[in-house]
């Protein structure tokens, strides 16, 4: 009988500092964005990299993923890895974690402190159905696959938009 070493839960994955394995995270939210028909991929660098986001979309929209209600994610890491939004999923236990919601850049620049970590637990989110309305679906998935896959390939990254810019929504731009 093999005895589970600090961090890691029995399944082989190394876990975060919160108990949750980023990675099983970072694909549950790929799986729910794919299946609600966007285009989009990982990051290629490894979690707990400086600068890192979870999720790219086929246009260059970043997405962190953290858990709820800790999240680990602060505002200056967000604007560091260039992120518009942080999909909260939550479920560990009860099996595949699912999204319980999201906060965007602007709400994380409110909630929090530059460097103070982002507690859904005191300060609640947006329901996770609301975030296809804001983000931009491809017209085309599979040709928006292919495309951003070449891209990745031949660059080695989707450039990133400005975080906060949601010219593309018509909404206005806020300035600092």
């Amino acid at each position: 009988m093999s005895r589970n070493r600090p961090g890691d839960d029995g399944t082989g994955a190394r876990t975060g500092r919160a108990g949750y394995d980023p990675a099983a995270l970072e694909r549950a939210a790929l799986r729910w964005l794919a299946s609600s028909g966007f285009a989009c991929w990982t990051s290629g660098s490894p979690p707990g990299t400086e600068g890192r986001y979870g999720i790219v979309l086929h246009d260059g929209r970043r997405l962190a993923v953290g858990p709820v209600p800790r999240t680990g994610w602060t505002f200056e890491s967000m604007a560091r890895a260039k992120c518009d939004f942080l999909l909260l999923m939550a479920g560990r236990e009860q099996g595949a974690p699912v999204p319980a919601g999201f906060l965007t850049w602007w709400d994380a620049r409110a909630l929090a402190g530059p460097e103070e970590e982002l507690d859904t637990g005191r300060t609640g989110f947006h329901q996770p159905d609301d975030l296809p309305g804001l983000l931009n679906p491809p017209v085309h998935r599979s040709i928006s696959l292919l495309v951003g896959t070449l891209r990745l390939l031949v660059s080695g990254d989707i450039p990133a938009p400005t975080p906060g810019d949601w010219s593309h929504l018509g909404l206005p731009v806020k300035e600092r």
